[in-house]
């Protein structure tokens, strides 16, 4: 990675928008200026840029934001693989910060990259195309001011996690860790499993045997219940279609008994049925016969009480019908009396409004517009008499002013009215004519004010005038109008009397209404109401009127039908028979005789069937010829030995399939204990193998060592071969990388680092972190440059010499090396100048030169 462009605009104490460039022709860079103009700004804006980090952490950006400033914008531009990138990252005080990654094309264009706008996007692009995150970055690339000597003053393991991320070591921590995971659960579930195999049943061929003989006994017994089950409901059918036959046989020799019973009665039976038949005849059409009777009695008494209802109800109605005629004539009279008051009224108000209209002048419209003329003509003559009073004072403060100026003009100068030379004579002269320009138009302003005030005056009449004569012509239109309005109305109304015609009109209608008699508001409803009635009860007399002709009709045609001598039959009579059919029919007197005329041809087929009968009794089983509620109970007892059986057969089954399945679950956990204890051994190698003891460990003490090798030869020429630097391996541990001791010239004995003095100890950490870039160059992304700010500060004049020296012999190493310092004795070494200036905007880069 090699920087070419920092772009900056409101960030930090850069204002207006600056670009730092570092060109190719020169790999060495010194960038200077005086304290806080904004050196170390530089290095912010690339870390910002690369890892949205700077000097205050991963925090917000807004104190990156120029005081004063709505948002800043900062890109960085760098060559990486022959190819040539841009980021660019832009932070609003308020909203959204946006990114974006370019990339130049062969024809010099930069194209965006697409799927890169969020942060998380483009930090993830910089990690994976960069090779190394930003804390690698800050330990091998850029030596941020007052960090120079945290790799040589951090602790081991410090360096151990700084070298782990250069070389990469995290991929292999998290396999490492990963497989420490898996050891872990895989410890877990051989313990888990052996546990389980602890608790677990062993069970024996024998026992096996056993429990499988036990089922097979417990199958031949249910077999044997169920056949005796099957056994008893059989038998209970039997018992039930014994008991059928038995009960069959009673009631045909019960029949048999009966039919000889009722053979030895057979003439009674005769009797009482002719006597039963001749009542069921009899008596339905006598009990109408009666029953139609009461219905004519009835409806004769009825029908003479009804008829002095009605004549009073037809009375009532005729003279209700009077009254409402009235009342209908005497609201139509009061329609017609409201109607006439409502026109007298208007006549009234039409009158008394034509009486207002006739107190008016008769030339009051003449005197309306001779005021409104007046009016206008005055307003017209004020609004000139105002424009000519304005004109003529502005006219005057035009002279005055031309009055003043002319009071000042010098002697010499030329006149701005005629061109010449102005002289005394010629100033008097034109201060004359002024004071009298100026008089003239003050006698003329007079003059035009008391024209102005006596227009206003004549206004102001008029204006008093005008509004006495507006207010009573419009009191007169407001009459007129209301007078005409009143005429329409009387006209719509089809009114041509006079006001005493109207009132004769009246009068004669009033009189016809008192003579009518007084009647209630309610006369029609009562009308009606006797209407109703009078129709009710004339409805009542046509219907008991038709029931009557009916009643006789029916008696008539039932008299057709019933012999003459039941006629005269009273009601006791008809009670006294009724009450003999009913016993008769309580004896089943009809049925008696059914059973008689059949028990002749019957007996024979009776014989038959108990013979039938007791035939197919003989077939039932001898065990069968008893009780249904005994054989239900032997059934009972045959199904609770069947269900004993099945509970040993299902108890035998449970147990012989609890033993196979523990024999079988205890298989399993044997052999899932061996493949645990397989898989358990196998990742407890892998461990071994790539935890920090093994390829870890290898990875790093081949970097520690490469490194050191590059920083000894580094530092013994920083020194002039004072000092050099190698491992310490007795103090080496698992968790520490870098654990470093140095050798002075004069003494062979070497030394830790932390008793070194503090020029030497930035000569070691320099050279270690320019040993960690130049490592870093022979990976697989190559970073190829390193940046140094502020780190000089505790160099004499000769370590500044030697570093100088050696910061140029490293630029056949690195293609991009880019310091910071204030120190001139120190930036006169290096041809290639970046200076820095304080501007009103803000920082100013000076234009790129080589001194």
């Amino acid at each position: 990675m090699i920087p070419q462009r920092v772009t900056l605009q409101n960030f930090l104490s850069f204002g207006k928008k600056e670009e730092i460039t570092f060109t190719d022709d020169e790999p060495l860079w010194c960038i200077c200026g005086p304290n806080g103009v904004g050196k170390s700004a530089i290095f912010d804006a690339i870390t910002y840029c690369l890892y949205g980090e700077h000097r205050g952490g991963k925090g917000a950006g807004h104190p990156l934001i120029r005081h004063g400033e709505n948002g800043f914008s900062v890109s960085f531009e760098f060559r990486l693989h022959d190819a040539e990138y841009r980021i660019a990252r832009n932070r609003p005080r308020s909203g959204q910060p946006t990114q974006s990654v370019e990339v130049r094309t062969t024809s010099g264009d930069w194209r965006t990259i697409e799927n890169l706008n969020a942060v998380a996007d483009v930090n993830a692009w910089v990690v994976s195309t960069l090779g190394i995150g930003s804390e690698s970055f800050k330990a091998s690339v850029m030596l941020r001011q007052g960090e120079a000597n945290n790799v040589v003053e951090a602790s081991g393991s410090e360096r151990h996690k700084i070298l782990s991320k250069v070389i990469g070591l995290e991929r292999f921590e998290t396999l490492s860790e990963s497989i420490v995971g898996e050891l872990r659960d895989k410890k877990a579930k051989h313990k888990a499993l052996k546990d389980q195999i602890d608790v677990k049943r062993i069970v024996t061929q024998d026992q096996l045997d056993a429990a499988e003989a036990a089922r097979t006994s417990a199958e031949g017994e249910c077999e044997t219940a169920e056949a005796a089950k099957a056994a008893a409901a059989r038998r209970v059918t039997d018992a039930e279609r014994w008991a059928e036959l038995q009960a069959d046989i009673a009631t045909v020799e019960r029949e048999l008994a009966e039919a000889e019973e009722r053979s030895r009665h057979a003439d009674e039976i005769h009797r009482k049925h002719e006597r039963a038949t001749e009542l069921e005849q009899v008596l339905p059409p006598l009990e109408r016969w009666l029953n139609v009777g009461k219905e004519i009695s009835k409806n004769e008494t009825v029908l003479a009480a009804l008829q002095p209802d009605l004549a009073t109800a037809e009375l009532a109605c005729t003279e209700a019908e009077q009254r409402s005629q009235d009342a209908k004539t005497r609201k139509s009279l009061d329609e017609v009396l409201t109607t006439l008051e409502r026109q007298l009224t208007l006549a009234k108000e039409s009158e008394r409004l034509a009486g207002m209209l006739a107190k008016f002048p008769n030339d009051l419209a003449e005197q309306f517009q001779s005021a409104t003329h007046r009016l206008e003509n005055a307003r017209v003559a004020e609004r000139a008499a105002g424009d000519t009073r304005t004109q003529t004072r502005t006219h005057r403060q035009r002279a005055e002013s031309e009055a003043e100026r002319l009071a000042k003009v010098e002697v010499g100068v030329k006149c701005s009215r005629c061109g010449k030379i102005v002289d005394a004579e010629h100033a008097d002269q034109e201060r004359r004519t002024a004071a009298e320009e100026v008089e003239r138009w003050l006698l003329e302003f007079r003059a035009a004010e008391l024209r102005h005030r006596s227009a206003e005056e004549e206004f102001s009449a008029a204006k008093t005038g005008f509004e006495h004569i507006q207010k009573q012509w419009n009191e007169r239109e407001q009459i007129h109008g209301l007078w005409k309005a009143n005429l329409q109305n009387l006209q719509t109304l089809g009114i041509n009397e006079s006001l005493a015609e109207l009132r004769l009109k009246r009068n004669e209608t009033l009189a016809r209404r008192d003579a009518l008699p007084a009647g209630t508001s309610d006369a029609e409803a009562k009308f009606a109401q006797a209407g109703k009635r009078f129709d009710e009860l004339k409805q009542r007399s046509t219907e008991l009127t038709m029931a009557a002709a009916a009643l006789q009709a029916s008696r008539k045609a039932i008299a057709d039908g019933l012999n003459e001598r039941y006629h005269a039959t009273s009601t006791n009579e008809y009670r006294t028979m009724h009450s003999e059919a009913e016993r008769l029919r309580a004896e089943n007197v009809a049925g008696q005789y059914r059973e008689l005329l059949g028990d002749i041809q019957r007996k024979q087929d009776r014989l038959d069937r108990v013979q039938q009968l007791r035939t197919k009794a003989a077939e039932i089983p001898a065990d069968a010829r008893i009780t249904v509620q005994e054989a239900r109970r032997l059934e009972s007892e045959a199904a609770a030995l069947v269900k004993h059986a099945r509970q040993r057969l299902d108890a035998a089954m449970a147990e012989s399939s609890k033993l196979r399945s523990d024999a079988e679950a205890y298989a399993k956990l044997q052999t899932e204990i061996v493949v645990a204890e397989t898989e358990e051994r196998l990742h407890d190698k892998l461990n071994k193998l790539l935890g920090r003891g093994g390829l870890q460990r290898e990875l790093m003490r081949e970097a520690e060592e490469e490194i050191v090798r590059h920083a000894d030869g580094i530092v013994r020429n920083l020194s002039n071969g004072d000092l050099s630097i190698e491992l310490n391996p007795s103090e080496k541990k698992e968790n520490e990388a870098l654990v470093l001791q140095v050798r002075r010239a004069e003494s062979p004995d070497p030394i830790p680092v932390e008793y070194l003095s503090g020029s030497q100890k930035f000569r070691v950490a320099i050279s270690i972190a320019l040993a960690i870039g130049r490592f870093a160059t022979g990976q697989t992304r190559p970073l190829e440059s390193v940046i140094i700010d502020e780190g000089f500060g505790s160099l004499d004049k000769d370590g500044l010499e030697a570093t100088a020296q050696e910061l140029k012999r490293l630029k056949n190493y690195l293609k991009r090396i880019i310091l910071v310092s204030h120190q001139d004795d120190f930036i006169e070494h290096f041809p290639a100048t970046i200076r820095l200036k304080p501007g009103e905007n803000g920082t100013v880069v000076d234009a790129n030169h080589v001194a």
